[in-house]
């Protein structure tokens, strides 16, 4: 059963419209990755991203990154590589989504159904 709490998704896609991305690559010419991602330095509320999207997602880290110079920093993300999930967490986050984000994803869901031959 699906738990769907409003509050909780409109915080998730203002989350994703500030600090997220969404694209498809290809690795090799054959590899094909459809991906979301939200990366931060505070994982908190990558976890709160995750419990909104039903834990439709993953998050990893901590990973150290170089910041600058000499100074390093950890990092946490959010990831989805999977066209099914990817395809559910845009279906909750659509209304509250930004139009750039709107339109990232949907050149991401084009670019992944025309690579697979699908109008």
């Amino acid at each position: 059963m699906i738990t769907i709490n409003r509050e909780n998704l409109a915080y998730a896609a203002g989350l994703f419209d500030g600090e997220g991305t969404s694209r498809f690559s290809l690795y090799n010419g054959k590899n094909r990755t459809i991906r979301l991602a939200v990366k931060m330095t505070d994982v908190e509320p990558l976890r709160r991203f995750w419990e909104a999207t039903n834990h439709k997602c993953k998050v990893y880290g901590p990973y150290r990154e170089r910041a600058w110079k000499n100074f390093y920093r950890d990092n946490y993300q959010v990831v989805v590589q999977n066209f099914e999930e990817f395809q559910f967490i845009m279906c909750l986050l659509w209304n509250w989504l930004s139009q750039p984000k709107r339109n990232q994803f949907r050149e991401t869901v084009t670019a992944y159904l025309s690579y697979r031959g699908q109008p």
